[in-house]
C-alpha cells in the first residue's frame, strides 16, 4: 500500500447536540489531508440518523449545508460485515448497491451515538481500522460519572461530586436538592454525566438555579452530576500514541471572561483567551503530564485524548477526558500539539499509522 492512496472515511455530524461541532471539526481535519496520500471519503450522517457519502466541497460540511446539496448525496451505510470492509452504496433508482472499501475510518463526531461507544461498536463489526478509542474505554470516557468512579480508585485527585439519577430525581426533587446543598457548598456545577462541548453545564450559586439547572441537565442524559465549583485555573494538555508510546503536548490554558468555559465561550466568544503554553512552571507541567498518562491508561483509552484539569495554587485537580477533542480551527488540541512540534497534519498521519497497524 506504500505507493497506493490510503481510503479514509471521515465521519461527520450525528444524532447528537453536538452535530454542528463535529461538522466543523470535520471539515478542519479534511483540509489538512495530503491529497497525494489519501483518498478522503465524506461520510455524512444527519441528525435524523440517516447515512450519505457526501461529494460535495469540503466548506458545505463547514458551512453545515452539506444536507442541501443533494445532487452530492449518495445514500450510504458502513456494512456490519467485514467481507465488505466499507461502505455500502444504494442506488435507489436503479434498485442496485455497490460496496466502497475503505482502509481507514476517523469518526470526527461528538457527544451521543458517536463518542460513547455507540459508532465504536459498529465499526468493529465492520472490522475496518479505525482511529480513537475501542467501544469500551469509548463508552467509559464518554460517562463522567463511571470516569471518575474508576480515577477514584487510581487515587486521582477530583473535586467534590455527587451523583443523581432522573428516575429518583423526579421521585422527590426537593429531597434531592436538599441532600445536595447539605453535601456541597455553592457555587457547584451541574452537569449531564455523557455530554460534551459544555452541553446542559449549568453554573449555580443559590437553590433557585439549582432546580433550573438540574431540569436543564436531564434534557441531555438521564444520569446529572454536581461537583463543586473550583477556584483555579483552567489547564488542557493532549495525549498522542506513537510508536507504541504516550507523548503529551504543552499544556494550555483557557482563560474566559464568562462564568464558566460553556458551549457559546468555546466556540462563538471572541474574548476567551487559548494560552499556548501555559504560564506554568515546569515541575508542574511534568505533573500534570504523569497525571495524564496514567489517566490514559487506567481508562484503556486509545490513539488520542485530550485531558482536562483545575490547577489552584499547586493543587492539580482532575476534571475530565475527552476521547475525541475538537478539531476547529479554534480547538486546543491540535493548536497545543502544533506548539509542541506536531503539526495538524502529522497528527493526523500518526493517528491514522497507528489504526491501521492495530
Amino acid at each position: 500500500m506504500a505507493d497506493e492512496k490510503l481510503t479514509l472515511g471521515v465521519i461527520f455530524g450525528g444524532d447528537s447536540p453536538e452535530y454542528e461541532v463535529s461538522c466543523v471539526s470535520a471539515a478542519s481535519v479534511m483540509e489538512q489531508l495530503d491529497p497525494y496520500r489519501y483518498e478522503l471519503v465524506k461520510i455524512g450522517i444527519r441528525k435524523d440518523g440517516r447515512w450519505w457519502m457526501y461529494t460535495g466541497d469540503t466548506q458545505s460540511v463547514r458551512n453545515v449545508d452539506w444536507e442541501t446539496d443533494t445532487a452530492q448525496l449518495v445514500p450510504a451505510v458502513l456494512s456490519p460485515c467485514p467481507a465488505h470492509h466499507g461502505l455500502i452504496l444504494l442506488n435507489k433508482a436503479e434498485k442496485t448497491y455497490e460496496i466502497k472499501k475503505l482502509d481507514c475510518v476517523f469518526p470526527v463526531l461528538h457527544g451521543r451515538n458517536g463518542e460513547d461507544g455507540v459508532m465504536q461498536g459498529l465499526l468493529e463489526l465492520s472490522g475496518v481500522p479505525y482511529i480513537g478509542c475501542k467501544t469500551r474505554s469509548a463508552a467509559v470516557t464518554m460517562d463522567k460519572a463511571v470516569t471518575k468512579m474508576i480515577l477514584e480508585k487510581y487515587g486521582i485527585k477530583q473535586t467534590e461530586w455527587m451523583l443523581f439519577y432522573k428516575k429518583e430525581y423526579l421521585g422527590d426533587p426537593e429531597a434531592a436538592l436538599r441532600f445536595c446543598q447539605e453535601k456541597l457548598s455553592y457555587p457547584v456545577f451541574v452537569k449531564p454525566a455523557n455530554a460534551g462541548s459544555s452541553k446542559g453545564i449549568s453554573k449555580v450559586c443559590n437553590q433557585e438555579e439549582l432546580k433550573v439547572a438540574f431540569d436543564t441537565a436531564y434534557l441531555y442524559d438521564e444520569k446529572v452530576l454536581v461537583e463543586k465549583a473550583v477556584a483555579g485555573r483552567e489547564i488542557e494538555i493532549g495525549l498522542l500514541e506513537k510508536d507504541g508510546e504516550i507523548l503529551t503536548s504543552c499544556c494550555g490554558e483557557i482563560r474566559t471572561k464568562a462564568a464558566f468555559y460553556d458551549y457559546n465561550a468555546k466556540y462563538h466568544d471572541d474574548s476567551v483567551e487559548l494560552v499556548i503554553p501555559a504560564d506554568i512552571d515546569p515541575v508542574i507541567q511534568n505533573t500534570i503530564a504523569k497525571i495524564a498518562k496514567k489517566i490514559f491508561r487506567a481508562l484503556d483509552c486509545e490513539g488520542f485524548s485530550r485531558a482536562d484539569f483545575f490547577l489552584s495554587g499547586n493543587h492539580i485537580l482532575f476534571n475530565e477526558i475527552n476521547a475525541i477533542p475538537g478539531f476547529t480551527s479554534v480547538s486546543m488540541y491540535p493548536k497545543m500539539f502544533e506548539k509542541s512540534g506536531i503539526s495538524y497534519a502529522e497528527l493526523i498521519d500518526t493517528m491514522v499509522n497507528r489504526a491501521c497497524k492495530k
